[in-house]
């Protein structure tokens, strides 16, 4: 039984970063201090994925993965989801307390 359980990317990406359709504002499914939301996720897929092997940028508001270049040769199949923040909002709203929220806030999401 050493097979690979299907993972569904757009739903994780759907509950965990996109902005809900109809919804004003900045409300997103997970929380974030200050409803500033600074985590951004970039794709890597590979075969068997339901996007073209290559590397993406997602927009949680359109709900959309963008192509940004090809996929490196050998990469292996499924998806690699890397999460990135931006921290400058947080920081600038929070100062020295912004670190341990930007963390939280990647953990949510």
């Amino acid at each position: 039984a050493g097979g690979r359980a299907a993972i569904d990317l757009d739903r994780v990406l759907r509950l965990s970063l996109a902005v809900p359709s109809g919804t004003p504002g900045r409300l997103r499914p997970v929380p974030s201090a200050g409803a500033l939301h600074p985590v951004r996720a970039h794709l890597l897929t590979g075969p068997g994925c339901s996007l073209p092997p290559g590397r993406y940028a997602y927009d949680p508001r359109a709900h959309r993965a963008h192509p940004r270049g090809p996929a490196p040769d050998g990469i292996p199949p499924g998806a690699l989801v890397v999460l990135t923040v931006t921290a400058s909002r947080t920081v600038a709203h929070y100062g020295h307390r912004a670190w341990p929220l930007l963390l939280l806030d990647t953990g949510h999401a």
